[in-house]
């Protein structure tokens, strides 16, 4: 007897630790029953079973054609030891709670043992929670799916809204300058200063609310690119300069010296913040100046400590809202708020962004006497730039063309704007050039594939074919024309977000312009066109002076 017993003992323990090993660690419900399921009805010899989430329909019935012969779940005997319900073939249905999640149910000849029965009880509460962690784990990757989705909808609206407001604003921005250009009368530049003041501040607004709409969305990218913090810091003095003294307050930069002349990370965010930084400082001043002081000292990791330190004397910030000042849409007290306007976004957008960027903002401020924003910021080493005193020796421009800006240029340009295709005409045709216009990416493809363009100026969402499917069938057909020179693409879009770019490029674009358009960067896209105009004529007048 007691060899029966222990013989009978080891066996119930053999079969617990078979069914806890059969429940394994699959993370979804379905498939982890399905393993399941199937080997514990063996364990157990039973010819079937099935598993209940609650009292809704059986989440796995195995075999499946059982399933037509399962009792209602009205009709089962409540989970307890040795209760059973006869099946319609003659055997005996047994079901066991799994607790917080539902029953488990198996049909034998015979009703399982009590002691068996008692024994398999650790074995189902374990399944139980299994079971809760698959439908936990199902439950947040759909919630994450959904999340993903959510993202995806958000990005695809932004960059529609970022396209369909900077359309209309480009086309503005650049009639106004256009208008400026054409009258001398001071009242009428006044006024036309005065709108185009108002659309370049509509279009901050703008930039800023995509900034925080982007930062929310996780969509906000850093570039990582050597770049002149000293020329940098000479950018931000020049272009605030006339915003002080428009104020009758003096702007002084301290410590420029002190900066390495080439170091790594994003140039573009950087100038952002400290704009934003300076042209508060100077806003919200009234009498006395604004200092940025900027110092830098070597890291025993290589890299820099960089602090840029903006001072102004002017109204502070009161105590109880220096805590929140880098909120969005917080500002100073409501009549400031309303005496010097803006969105409260700055703020909020600089400190995200510098700390993306691995660095701290942080604000003192006593009200009266002014405030001192600080930026801290790690940055990188980059290598020296090349020596640009010493260019490599070039060949002698044909004569009559010395005067790189006398060069004129053949221009096609994608745009299906129509106010901004008057915009861009005038500003090429006054420089100069010769401008060709596409509606559409389909004809840029066909026009392109007549003519040799010095410039391609391509906007990325146009209809029949967008720009980036232009460019890429552009570039495909070229390398089937080996005797032709790869045709410069310049992206000229509305479509100004990092990824826009980086887009962009991938397509076999060799350059990116943002609308509204500035046209010191224009500008500059027209002079490397020039200069590859020139190496080119240069190259064949070479040429034909070798075979003559």
């Amino acid at each position: 007897m007691p060899e029966q017993l222990l013989r009978r003992n080891l066996a119930i323990v053999s079969l617990q630790y078979e069914l806890a090993l059969s429940i394994g660690q699959d993370l979804h419900l379905e498939p982890m029953l399905r393993r399941f399921v199937p080997t514990a009805l063996k364990l157990l010899g039973a010819r079937a079973g099935a598993v209940w989430e609650g009292d809704a329909a059986p989440v796995l019935v195995y075999p499946a054609r059982v399933r037509e012969h399962l009792p209602p779940p009205q009709d089962w005997p409540p989970p307890a030891l040795g209760a059973a319900r006869p099946a319609h073939d003659g055997g005996v249905w047994q079901r066991a709670a799994l607790p917080g999640f539902g029953w488990i149910a198996w049909l034998r000849s015979q009703p399982v043992d009590d002691d068996v029965e008692r024994a398999l009880l650790p074995i189902w509460q374990r399944l139980a929670l299994a079971c809760r962690a698959c439908r936990q784990h199902e439950q947040t990757e759909e919630l994450r799916a959904r999340a993903e989705a959510a993202n995806v909808a958000r990005g695809q609206f932004l960059a529609n809204m970022s396209h369909e407001i900077r359309t209309p604003l480009s086309g503005v921005v650049g009639m106004l300058e256009l208008a400026l250009d054409q009258t001398a009368e001071p009242a009428l530049r006044e006024t036309l200063a005065t709108a185009l003041g108002a659309a370049r501040h509509l279009i901050d607004i703008v930039n800023d609310i995509l900034d925080l709409s982007k930062i929310e969305a996780g969509r906000l990218e850093l570039r990582d690119e050597p770049f002149d913090p000293r020329a940098l810091l000479r950018d931000i003095e020049g272009a605030m300069q006339a915003s002080a003294r428009l104020k009758g307050l003096t702007l002084t930069v301290q410590g420029g010296e002190a900066l390495p002349s080439r170091v790594r990370g994003d140039a573009t965010r950087l100038r952002q913040v400290l704009f934003n930084l300076v042209g508060n400082a100077i806003k919200f001043t009234d009498r006395g100046g604004v200092t940025l002081v900027v110092r830098a000292e070597p890291q025993p990791d290589g890299r820099w400590r960089t602090e840029w330190a903006v001072h102004d004397t002017g109204i502070g910030i009161p105590p109880a809202q220096l805590a929140r000042i880098f909120d969005p849409f917080v500002q100073g007290e409501g009549a400031a708020n309303r005496r010097y306007g803006g969105t409260g976004l700055g703020l909020a957008i600089s400190r995200e962004l510098v700390q993306r960027m691995g660095g701290a903002l942080t604000v003192q401020s006593t009200p009266g006497q002014g405030s001192t924003f600080t930026v801290t910021l790690p940055l990188a080493p980059a290598e020296p730039a090349p020596d640009a005193a010493a260019p490599p020796a070039a060949a002698p421009a044909p004569a009559g063309e010395e005067d790189e800006g006398a060069l004129p240029l053949d221009i096609l340009v994608a745009e299906d704007h129509p106010v901004n295709r008057r915009v861009i005409e005038a500003l090429l045709t006054r420089a100069g050039h010769r401008v060709t216009f596409a509606d559409d990416g389909r004809a840029a493809v066909a026009l392109a594939q007549q003519r040799a363009f010095d410039l391609v100026l391509m906007d990325m969402q146009m209809p029949e074919m967008d720009g980036l499917q232009a460019t890429e069938a552009l570039r495909r057909w070229e390398a089937a024309q080996p005797d032709r020179a790869p045709l410069r693409i310049v992206a000229l879009t509305a479509n100004a977000f990092g990824e826009d770019r980086e887009r962009c490029l991938a397509a076999g674009m060799d350059g990116f312009l943002a609308k509204p358009i500035e046209r010191a960067a224009l500008q500059q896209v027209l002079a490397d066109a020039q200069r590859a105009k020139r190496r080119r004529v240069s190259a064949s007048a070479t040429q034909n002076a070798a075979s003559a």
